[in-house]
């Protein structure tokens, strides 16, 4: 908005500096919603006198719905959090604005180093059970993506996986068995049906077999007859 005063805003004072900054959350002044900043500095065409700031404001309720990408809404959560530890996206939009709600994950987050690119992994116990927590440092920002899934219902959702592909090794051994016996009984049946021929011819008795083919068994039964 024109005649907005922006001077005591840490984006704006950073992009004045010289610097490339992601605020902290902010409530738009314009909107009242919550939101955060993307600042950078505008340059004289000498490209030496910093004559004001470039800013992109990006909506957090909505850019949140695009975390519900990384984690099922039944097994988990995922967020970003500042470098005030305030969660900024939430794939649980009334999050947004507060600390990490689970106090143990909270120090076990608060205690990592904050250096570029820094991750890790950790079983915790909550009061709603345990969760798995990873987090993946973002650059340089300050900013960390933290990702929590339930432990039961990771287990849940492999105990079902599993069941499932036993279901599929038992019906596949099934399919073979049945394939098998077929297979089987185009072989034995015409030997059996052979053999009574034979079997009769030895004891005096006229009888032909009925059996034909261009395999080894269908040339027995022409010879025989």
């Amino acid at each position: 908005a024109l005649g907005l005063n922006l001077s005591d805003r840490d984006y704006f004072i950073s992009a004045m500096a010289g610097k490339t900054q992601l605020s902290n959350m902010h409530v738009d002044r314009v909107k009242q919603q919550k939101v955060v900043f993307v600042s950078t500095p505008l340059y004289a065409r000498d490209m030496r006198q910093i004559v004001g700031a470039f800013v992109t404001i990006i909506d957090i309720e909505t850019t949140s719905q695009d975390l519900m990408n990384l984690v099922a809404e039944d097994v988990g959560s995922a967020y970003l959090v500042d470098q005030q530890g305030t969660v900024v996206f939430h794939t649980h939009v009334e999050h947004i604005g507060n600390p990490i709600s689970t106090e143990s994950v909270a120090r076990y987050i608060n205690q990592q180093p904050i250096e570029a690119s820094y991750s890790g992994t950790k079983m915790i116990d909550t009061p709603k059970g345990q969760v798995y927590v990873s987090f993946q440092n973002v650059g340089d920002t300050g900013w960390r993506l933290v990702v929590e899934q339930d432990v039961v219902r990771i287990r849940e959702g492999a105990n079902d996986a599993l069941t499932v592909e036993l279901f599929i090794l038992v019906l596949v051994l099934l399919v073979a068995i049945l394939i098998g016996i077929l297979q089987a009984r185009t072989i034995t049946e015409p030997i059996s049906h052979l053999t009574k021929v034979m079997t009769a011819n030895m004891h005096g008795q006229k009888e032909r077999s009925t059996l034909q083919g261009k395999n080894e068994l269908g040339f027995l039964s022409t010879t025989l007859n």
